[in-house]
């Protein structure tokens, strides 16, 4: 038997910058109506949604939701007509629009009569910048 030696690789935690990671450690865990969330950004915004008393939903099923054809919209605000909003996170969305991405989103205009408000996740890496985005975008 020939064994390989690997070298141990960095864990993703290590390669963010150390602010990022200390204002991460002070984060509490959070529920978003009961729910665990999807990621801590989603966290972070229906935090700053609360601080702001903007009305949501989270996890919100569209076209049959978790069935075939349809699919589950982050959050949808109600400030005071509906408004998707998507939180585009690294781990699902690579930076950049997929076709499939752009199909969801037209299927979300058609169904809410307008274009869905769109967060990328490294724009919410602290709770200050998350209620900052939000604060520009809804208030």
């Amino acid at each position: 038997m020939v064994f390989q030696y690997k070298t141990p690789r960095r864990k993703r935690e290590e390669l963010r910058p150390a602010a990022v990671q200390a204002a991460e450690a002070e984060e509490e865990a959070v529920l978003i109506q009961g729910q665990a969330p999807g990621s801590k950004e989603e966290g972070r915004v229906a935090k700053a949604l609360d601080k702001y008393n903007i009305e949501y939903t989270y996890q919100y099923p569209i076209y049959g939701g978790w069935m075939r054809g349809g699919f589950i919209v982050d959050f949808v605000l109600f400030n005071p007509f509906a408004i998707a909003l998507e939180i585009f996170g690294e781990y699902w969305h690579s930076g950049q629009f997929t076709e499939n991405d752009r199909l969801r989103l037209a299927a979300q205009a058609q169904y809410f009569g307008r274009e869905t408000a769109i967060f990328w996740g490294n724009e919410l890496q602290t709770q200050q910048a998350a209620d900052a985005r939000v604060r520009r975008e809804f208030l």
